[in-house]
């Protein structure tokens, strides 16, 4: 099934993708480089200060990007599924599963073969077994060690978690269901978004990223939930969430799902204003998820490049994502629809022949 694009929604993916890239070179391949002497004279002083801001804005930025991919991804995926069950009369579970694997499964497995490639040419050194761990879709757990050439895909696998058992609640559920199920799932990943304990390696929180999927797959099913979430997270949430734990992350964490809903979902037009800088921005958005595996071969920490070619060279790495958006990401979507059409055509009853 084909779904008419949002050039408002991609340009937000290209400034999630922004926001990681960002956050991973400040975090790790220029670390420091932004710590500068305050100095004594009130210039020097105002420019340790927007250096400051700068570095503070960017280690946080990374995580706040990847929230806007899950409310996005759980909006788009639940109304495709939505607009099936509408034109069908069911979803095809075959279907949906055909389209995510050829989504998913063919630039991940050239990014990974990439990274082997580089441990064997001694560009880097990864850990036996991390390919295969990153390959699970369990980075978000303590399961398995994906290494640090793999971190990055733990936002994968909260995806992949999701979308494992959304669609078939959907199809199980009836309409009445729906809504109230995913709300609870929305109120029970936020109170886990809140609880330091819950996070994994003391980063991943996967309370607030499946929040934030769940308050996408909301909007899908009703649009005018997030007005009242709002409202039930100012009255109830937030207040029990600052007495209980007195932190200002706390409040941040749970009005993210209806702020990036309200910024995102609920607004038409361009984020920018129209020009080049907007196409620029939205053709950035298309290329996102391919962009999002390979810039991380950009961003390393700079004692992980055990060769200084590959280190100067790793810049490339966002050329090679383009080309993983050209020449595999399009086809196999391409191919996933094709597949995809074929099983809903499939399940649809054949018309008898008429009689002679």
């Amino acid at each position: 099934m084909s779904q008419q694009r949002s050039s408002f929604i991609d340009q937000w993916r290209g400034v999630s993708v922004l926001m990681v890239i960002a956050n991973h070179l400040i975090l790790f391949r220029f670390k420091g480089a932004l710590s500068v002497d305050k100095g004594v004279t009130l210039l020097s002083k105002a420019y340790a200060k927007v250096f400051w801001f700068i570095e503070i804005w960017g280690v946080n930025a990374g995580m706040v990007g990847v929230s806007i991919f899950f409310v996005i991804s759980g909006f788009l995926i639940t109304s495709l599924m939505l607009k099936e069950e509408t034109q069908f009369g069911t979803v095809s579970l075959g279907a949906f599963y055909a389209r995510r694997v050829c989504r998913i499964f063919p630039a991940l497995a050239l990014y990974i073969g990439a990274v082997c490639l580089l441990d064997a040419a001694g560009a880097i050194k990864t850990n036996p077994g991390d390919a295969l761990s990153s390959s699970l879709f369990l980075c978000n757990t303590t399961l398995v060690s994906c290494g640090y050439h793999f971190e990055h895909l733990w936002s994968l696998a909260v995806e992949e978690q999701f979308y494992l058992f959304w669609p078939l609640l959907l199809v199980m559920c009836s309409t009445r269901v729906r809504t109230p199920l995913v709300l609870a799932a929305f109120l029970v990943a936020s109170a886990f978004s809140v609880m330091p304990s819950s996070f994994v390696h003391g980063w991943i929180n996967n309370g607030e990223s499946f929040a934030c999927i769940s308050a996408g797959v909301l909007f899908a099913l009703s649009p005018r939930l997030p007005l009242w979430i709002w409202a039930f997270l100012l009255v109830v949430m937030l207040p029990f969430a600052r007495a209980r734990w007195g932190v200002l992350d706390t409040t941040i964490m749970l009005a993210l799902p209806p702020v990036i809903i309200a910024s995102v979902l609920v607004r038409t037009g361009s984020l920018l204003p129209p020009g080049r800088a907007a196409v620029a921005l939205g053709r950035i958005g298309l290329i996102s998820y391919s962009l999002y595996l390979w810039q991380a071969m950009f961003s390393w920490d700079a004692e992980r490049y055990l060769s200084s070619w590959f280190a100067a060279l790793s810049v490339f790495a966002l050329l090679a994502a383009w080309l993983s958006y050209r020449f595999v990401e399009l086809p196999f979507i391409a191919l996933g629809r094709r597949w995809s059409a074929r099983l809903q055509q499939a399940r649809l009853p054949q018309r008898a022949s008429p009689q002679r």
